[in-house]
């Protein structure tokens, strides 16, 4: 198909007084080399997810320890996943910029001693939308405790 189509274009533009590509051997010979379909393997983002969830949880678990669990919402891991992909910025940079500091701010809303164990939620906050100079990762996330 795309050497048909290359084909019959190329015997509409003139070479050079008298000639066409068509007629070019060059052209002939390329045509023999294309491929009428280019094939691209799938990604299997599933390795990228769980770098991203685990990257997640430590951070997580770095700032806040065991005693609160953390649920990831899967439109919020697709917006990072996303991010990453077509993106700039690198996970453990938005992970400084984006996501400890939402974790840290949860942490100082957090009562000092808790004797029951909690279970957290991050989303992407509907006013990260923007995006800017290349950067697809969300620019603000939410994480918060359920009841909070």
């Amino acid at each position: 198909m795309f050497a048909d189509v290359v084909s019959n274009l190329a015997s509409k533009i003139p070479v050079a007084v008298g000639h066409s590509l068509a007629s070019s051997s060059a052209l002939h010979e390329l045509l023999d080399l294309v491929d009428d379909a280019i094939t691209f393997k799938p990604v299997d983002f599933g390795p990228i997810q769980y770098n991203v969830e685990r990257t997640i949880t430590r951070r997580f678990s770095t700032i806040l320890g065991d005693k609160i669990s953390l649920e990831v919402e899967q439109e919020a891991l697709k917006k990072i996943l996303g991010g990453i992909w077509l993106g700039h910025t690198s996970l453990e940079a938005w992970a400084d910029k984006v996501l400890v500091p939402s974790i840290q701010q949860l942490k100082a809303s957090l009562p000092l001693s808790m004797e029951e164990t909690l279970a957290a939620r991050l989303e992407v906050d509907s006013k990260s939308e923007n995006r800017t100079h290349g950067d697809w990762l969300p620019s603000r996330v939410t994480v918060m405790v359920d009841g909070q």
